[in-house]
């Protein structure tokens, strides 16, 4: 036993370094996982361990050790699952989370007992403690399986969902096939058709499962000391006043998305004419004809309500498609600029295992992940990359998510997470997509704009992020009060639809009830994500933006700065990002930025030109005033 103990702190040590790629199994075996599982619980059971600080880091430098090699392996049979969509590799991957989940009940419990007695632990370990505390589990073996087969069953649901419009034998997926159509398509009754058998195959399928799911998983979250799931996913903001601030970074940027709507809204009613709803709702638009089946991303519609139709911007689909771009070009490029910053290269791993594009061999979840496998060597990406400038965003996006995995790979388990993540990739995309650098990179071949060609751009970008607001707002709103108990499977669907027309200015195309679970239509309520952190997210992408724009020493305004090969911007952004959770997010924000609160000054900035012309433009329009 001594020497299977040698070998294991050995490869402790060696994980640190490439080197253990070639030197362990990979992953470890059952048999192995579970050695240094009951290594960590055998320490427990020294009663006087946990009186000493030696002792104390001791056991957590082996629940870390082991942490991570149960979350590599969790990983691999999750990637496994969700690029080969099989009963087999469901089962597998259920089959070791249930392996592992007394081991996590006990150290769960272990944890929270610590934090009893923070004030006789260093730092380090008291963060460690903080950390460790923001889990749940159940106790009960039998309910941790059903809530991980009921987890898995939603995933797969949604996942191999497709729609046969008109009884074709050829069916549609999600992604891409769908996503196409609504981006694409200015058929009225088509987008209406489309959005309704999507919404029709997807959500109703497992609506029933998410209520049973939601029980569990709330009452994992109460048997972990949480009041409900609500409460448990706000926990990771370490900020007694979250949802205060959530609403107030809302209602500062309301006025500019209400703005926007009230100016897209016209445009949508003049483009369509007819086919436009008229009486009932009227300031509401279609959900269906924003260009995005969750009215999420508008920029699909911009050449409907582009500002001055004369004065065109580069169309960056239709100059992908000419350069000859492919999804592995796309995703050297985004190296390339990573690594211009002096963060990371992508490593063999990430090269000879990713998913870029949709195989013909098998059933697969399309949707855009990064997969950190908890080791410093083994990092990937999962998507089905089309060559259009959606796709292309994306890849920066997720890509950013490997970088920050990257950056803190060599930081202990507990560490290795951030409230940030979302908004790195977007950070990098906002210097990506400004004309000087898209002509540095022979993308376009101008980046002068003249006044009315700086207005499209920046309605272009608005499109692209205002319109997300009231979405990104609500859907985690939805689903607080869902694990709170004030909304439940007799009225989940009205009060999604209350949330959307009130904050989002939506309606649905088709009339709806209670047999239909329409939040369920969107991915991130089958796999349970907290969607929050997307609102975060397209908050402080801005502010950190701007602060690299100021560490690259650009001059000029806001939305036309490129920090691409500034050093000194990516070395500042390494430095956070290389702290994982180590500190909480007051500090990761002081390290880039210099402040220790999320503001919305940054995100109004850049839109501010855009702004002013919108308050200007709907002011000529009297009997459509702005507001829904």
């Amino acid at each position: 036993m001594k020497s299977k103990l040698i070998i294991l702190l050995i490869l402790s040590f060696l994980s640190k370094y490439n080197f253990v790629k070639i030197m362990r199994p990979y992953p470890l075996t059952d048999q192995q996982i579970k050695f240094l599982m009951d290594s960590v619980l055998k320490l427990s059971k020294n009663n006087d361990c946990f009186r000493t600080s030696r002792c104390t880091r001791e056991w957590f430098n082996k629940y870390n050790f082991a942490s991570s090699r149960t979350s590599e392996k969790s990983s691999i049979l999750a990637f496994n699952f969700f690029t080969n969509l099989t009963d087999t590799n469901q089962k597998t991957m259920d089959d070791f989370n249930n392996f592992i989940n007394s081991f996590q009940t006990q150290t769960n419990l272990i944890i929270k007992n610590l934090k009893k007695n923070l004030k006789l632990f260093p730092s380090d370990i008291k963060r460690m403690i903080e950390l460790g505390s923001i889990q749940v589990t159940l106790k009960d073996p039998n309910e941790f399986k059903r809530l991980n087969e009921l987890s898995s069953q939603m995933a797969r649901i949604f996942s191999s969902a497709q729609i046969c419009e008109n009884n074709n034998q050829t069916c549609l997926a999600l992604d891409p096939d769908i996503i196409s159509i609504m981006s694409k398509s200015r058929d009225y009754d088509r987008l209406s058709t489309i959005w309704k058998l999507w919404h029709d195959v997807s959500g109703p399928s497992y609506k029933n499962i998410f209520t049973e799911f939601v029980g569990l998983f709330n009452k994992a979250s109460r048997e972990s000391g949480y009041k409900d799931a609500s409460e448990f996913w706000i926990a990771e903001y370490e900020d007694p006043n979250f949802e205060k601030n959530y609403d107030t970074w809302f209602n500062e940027i309301k006025p500019l998305y209400v703005q926007l709507h009230a100016y897209v809204r016209r445009k949508l009613k003049k483009f369509y004419g007819d086919k436009y709803p008229k009486n009932n709702k009227p300031k509401l638009i279609p959900a269906q004809i924003l260009g995005d089946m969750h009215a999420t991303e508008w920029s699909m519609i911009y050449d409907i309500v582009k500002p001055y139709p004369q004065a065109k911007i580069f169309n960056l689909t239709q100059q992908l498609i000419s350069k000859g771009y492919t999804p592995i070009k796309i995703f050297k490029e985004a190296e390339e600029f990573y690594k211009s910053i002096g963060l990371f290269p992508m490593t063999d791993f990430f090269w000879n295992n990713s998913m870029f594009v949709k195989p013909n061999d098998r059933p697969v979840e399309c949707h855009g992940g990064a997969w950190d496998f908890s080791n410093t060597f083994d990092f990937r990406i999962s998507m089905c990359t089309e060559i259009n400038e959606l796709y292309y965003y994306v890849v920066y996006h997720e890509m950013g998510h490997i970088e920050y995995f990257m950056a803190y790979s060599k930081q202990p388990y507990l560490f290795k997470s951030s409230p940030f993540h979302e908004a790195i990739g977007d950070l990098i995309y906002l210097s990506v997509q400004t004309p000087s650098h898209l002509k540095k990179i022979g993308l376009i071949q101008s980046e002068k704009m003249t006044k009315e060609q700086e207005i499209n751009y920046l309605m272009k970008r608005a499109l692209e992020k205002i319109g997300f607001v009231g979405f990104a707002y609500i859907m985690d709103k939805w689903r607080w009060d869902v694990f709170r108990g004030k909304i439940n499977a007799l009225n989940y669907n009205q009060k999604w639809w209350e949330l959307r027309e009130k904050y989002q200015g939506v309606k649905a195309p088709v009339s709806r009830s209670e047999k239909d679970f329409d939040p369920g239509s969107k991915f991130h309520v089958a796999i349970n994500y907290p969607y929050s952190r997307y609102f975060v997210a397209l908050v402080t992408q801005f502010q950190f933006y701007e602060s690299m724009c100021k560490l690259a020493n650009h001059k000029g305004d806001l939305h036309q700065c490129d920090f691409h090969r500034s050093k000194v911007a990516g070395g500042k952004l390494r430095e956070m990002l290389s702290l994982g959770n180590s500190r909480d997010w007051r500090f990761l924000l002081r390290t880039l930025t210099g402040k220790t609160s999320i503001s919305t000054s940054s995100l109004l900035k850049y839109f501010k030109p855009l702004y002013d012309w919108l308050v200007k433009e709907n002011s000529k329009d009297f009997n459509d005033k702005p507001g829904f």
